[in-house]
């Protein structure tokens, strides 16, 4: 007899730094994996997206099975926090908050539409503390994403942002993370296509206060 299908329940709200977590995955038996980790906020390298939170397993290495791939992380809970990315490359997960953002502009408009603004960040409390400590003595700041490059003739350079700046803010809401970032520039994104949209980038400039 037909069993009626239960759909996962998804948490809203992205891990913490530390949380317990489990990948689930199957082999090529359809037998279930399940893999214990704690969740990993790192800045990403330059080859990474800015979606993504990491995995700590509790020896330190990384498992890389390749059944996982595209599998759902849950919680102690069973709630699912997020989408398992390419292991063997990343060994990251896609958090809940970017997967349902996604799920809900493709539900209303049948895509995913971000903008492409021409820099590369860190978040400042990512950072190695001196650097941190630097940023606040120097400036005051201890909240924010650092500039890492900007691309010749993108938005960002024409309108002066320079490497070694601070996004302090889109659309008036402080941005502490890369996460927030996706997911603030995915929602005010998401409007039927074609439509015009206008971002607001609060930024403090740290070449012109030296």
């Amino acid at each position: 007899m037909d069993q009626p299908i239960k759909l996962p329940s998804f948490n809203e709200k992205d891990v913490e730094f530390a949380q317990k977590i489990f990948r689930l995955g199957r082999d090529n038996a359809l037998n279930l994996r399940i893999t214990y980790a704690r969740a990993e906020y790192l800045n990403p390298t330059m080859y990474e997206r800015y979606h993504n939170i990491y995995f700590r397993s509790p020896d330190g290495h990384g498992d890389d099975n390749e059944y996982d791939n595209g599998g759902p992380v849950i919680d102690l809970g069973g709630k699912v926090v997020g989408m398992v990315n390419d292991l063997e490359r990343f060994e990251s997960f896609i958090p809940s908050s970017i997967v349902l953002n996604c799920l809900d502009s493709w539900r209303k408009y049948r895509h995913f539409a971000r903008p492409h603004l021409g820099m590369t960040f860190k978040a400042i409390e990512l950072l190695e503390p001196s650097h941190v400590d630097m940023l606040w003595r120097m400036y005051n700041i201890d909240d924010g994403l650092v500039v890492q490059e900007v691309s010749k003739g993108s938005n960002a350079e024409i309108l002066g942002i320079q490497k070694g700046d601070v996004i302090e803010s889109i659309n008036g809401k402080r941005v502490s993370t890369t996460i927030q970032f996706e997911n603030m520039l995915m929602s005010t994104c998401k409007v039927p296509s074609g439509v015009e949209v206008h971002i607001s980038v609060g930024v403090f400039h740290t070449l012109k206060k030296e």
